[in-house]
């Protein structure tokens, strides 16, 4: 299907795969005055909605958009018809079609500029593949992408508009997410707030709090034993104290990591196991990676029978949950303990490290961070040093995952939202329907039945 079709304008709506998240209204009655005056120029680009009749628009949301606005103000009916060209792509596509469409013809924000390109970073695509897609230079792209590991709040005044790109930039100058908050908390309300260059100076002064997860992994007794300055403010109600040495407790903290990870290295069978004094893996570590996705080790004989005696006893709780009376608080706190008991041994049989292919094992590693309790932790998440093969799941359909691997078909996975009572008959079909259950269920809360 690639034709191009008279649809009637209210049958078309946006796409949830149209990337521009953060559109206004801005230009729309000029846009729509200019198609009312002279029609519309150019196509949409749509694809059929799961709704029946319905058809969703991937490149074109803003000529919708001015569509719409005519509907509203009477000036268009609203069987009008409108000239969309038909595609039949998935999602993927739809995102990527959306992306080049509004970088090309009208610039998006920063911030969806950042969503889009690791969107394609996560899905595979090199830094050099993806500038050379939509006419960008890589460092523009590794710019874009860079402003990534901001910490939550700032990305959120930047996608808001609060704060400039600029400042975002001065903020992004250190990808640790501490350092970062520090500076925001004590500037963002200052007449400092606005100006790159205080921000960049703070951001990169050697300085860290007490209770910052690195400081934990380096321990107050060994930072001060090793010759390193405390400085204690005694008007402040956190509790915090400053480490002015911040590169003694870099070294303790990363000794301890590299010995982590050396454990792991022995114990994995990964490739490579990389310490990183992070508490997340940044983009900065991965931007010559390759995320690989993987399916856990399957159960054994012996742990499936258990799994499976595991659904039963779900179930049986699932029905007697419909029955339980809400208002007796000591039978609700004894059911939630034998659902979380049920539901932590069914977690417990699945918690197992990847299954790595004899073929990607020379390539396959992991990164060792900094928990937020601050002990060594290894991070969620495999990467490849090398693009690998996407393999084929059962059926013919391509798995999941950017540069990795998908395994056997997925086995349906329970919805939380569904009720107790269809849930848990969707669990028993799993457990039916597949010889190894990798779907650990979904961990609810009985208090209020």
């Amino acid at each position: 299907m690639n034709d191009i079709e008279l649809i009637p304008l209210g049958k078309l709506r946006l796409s949830e795969a149209n990337v521009r998240k953060n559109d206004s209204n801005l230009f729309i009655e000029e846009l729509a005055a200019n198609i009312e005056a002279k029609g519309l120029l150019q196509n949409l680009i749509v694809v059929p909605a799961k709704k029946r009749g319905m058809f969703d628009v991937t490149a074109g949301g803003r000529r919708l958009r001015a569509l719409n606005f005519l509907l509203t103000a009477g000036k268009l009916p609203k069987d009008h018809p409108v000239a969309c060209r038909v595609l039949d792509i998935d999602a993927a596509e739809q995102s990527e079609l959306s992306l080049i469409e509004n970088v090309i013809r009208l610039d998006m924000t920063p911030t969806d500029e950042i969503r889009a390109y690791k969107h394609f970073v996560n899905e595979g695509s090199d830094l050099d593949a993806i500038a050379k897609r939509f006419g960008r230079t890589r460092r523009f792209i590794e710019g874009r992408l860079r402003l990534a590991d901001l910490a939550d709040p700032i990305f959120a005044a930047l996608e808001e508009g609060k704060i400039t790109l600029d400042v975002a930039k001065a903020y992004a100058t250190t990808p640790n997410h501490d350092r970062q908050m520090m500076v925001w908390n004590e500037l963002s309300n200052s007449w400092q707030g606005n100006n790159p260059d205080s921000i960049r100076r703070m951001v990169t002064h050697s300085a860290i709090r007490s209770f910052s997860p690195m400081a934990k992994l380096a321990s107050e007794a060994e930072y001060l034993a090793a010759g390193g300055k405390i400085e204690r403010d005694l008007f402040t109600e956190d509790g915090g104290e400053t480490w002015l040495d911040a590169e003694i407790a870099q070294r303790i903290a990363g000794e301890k990591l590299q010995a982590f990870a050396a454990e792991v290295a022995q114990t994995s069978g990964y490739a490579w196991v990389r310490p990183i004094l992070e508490t997340r893996v940044t983009y900065n570590a991965t931007e010559d990676l390759h995320q690989v996705h993987l399916e856990p080790a399957p159960l054994s004989d012996e742990e499936q029978v258990e799994a499976d005696k595991l659904l039963e006893t779900i179930s049986a709780l699932e029905a007697e949950g419909e029955t339980l009376d809400e208002d007796d608080e000591a039978a609700a706190a004894e059911f939630q303990e034998r659902w979380d008991a049920a539901s932590s041994a069914y977690d417990a049989l699945h918690d197992k490290p990847p299954v790595i292919p004899e073929e990607m094992k020379a390539n396959v590693g992991c990164f060792v961070i900094i928990g937020a309790d601050g002990q060594p932790a290894v991070a969620s998440g495999l990467y490849s040093d090398k693009p690998l093969e996407r393999r084929k799941a059962r059926g013919g359909d391509a798995g999941e995952g950017a540069s990795g691997t998908a395994g056997e078909a997925a086995t349906p996975r329970p919805h939380p939202n569904r009720s107790r009572r269809s849930w848990s008959r969707n669990l028993l079909y799993s457990a039916a329907t597949s010889s190894r259950s990798t779907s650990p269920p979904t961990r609810r809360s009985h208090s209020t039945i």
